[in-house]
Parts: C-alpha cells; sequence; structure tokens
C-alpha cells in the first residue's frame, strides 16, 4: 500500500520512476512521458544508470537485443521500433 501511494505521489508530480525486474535487476528500456511528449533510452541493468547517446524521442525502444542487454557495457546504437 504505501508502494501505491508512493507512485501516485510521484506520478503527479511528473517525477519518473525507473522499471525493475522481479529479480531486482533495471529493465533494459527505460520510457517516460513528459510535456506531452514520450523519451526512452537504454540503462545499465545493474545500475540503472543511463548509457550514453540512447535517449530517443520515441514510443518504445529495443535496448535488450544484439548483446546490449549487458552488465555494464555500453551500448553502441539502439534499435527503435
Amino acid at each position: 500500500m504505501a508502494k501505491r501511494k508512493a507512485q501516485t505521489r510521484y506520478k503527479s508530480s511528473n517525477a519518473y520512476i525507473p522499471k525493475c525486474n522481479r529479480d531486482g535487476s533495471y529493465q533494459p528500456t527505460q520510457c517516460h512521458e513528459t510535456i506531452g511528449f514520450n523519451f526512452c533510452w537504454c540503462v545499465d541493468v545493474n545500475t540503472g544508470k543511463p548509457i550514453p547517446n540512447t535517449t530517443r524521442k520515441v514510443t518504445s525502444l529495443d535496448c535488450s537485443s544484439n548483446g546490449k542487454k549487458t552488465n555494464g557495457a555500453r551500448v553502441v546504437d539502439a534499435i527503435i521500433v
């Protein structure tokens, strides 16, 4: 219940809440809608830190294919879907 209240509070303030997997790791693709635009980016699945040069103004982004879901390795490019 506390989690739901926190999510509601953050959602109303437009703060971003990262998406995680059941094992506690971060999902490789993170997306956030702000001011009518949707932005997606790739993250390191262990730290959740954004991978440089992967942010795109799109509705979805595939960061898990071609070895991009890695432990700290840099993503050279991302596949826009």
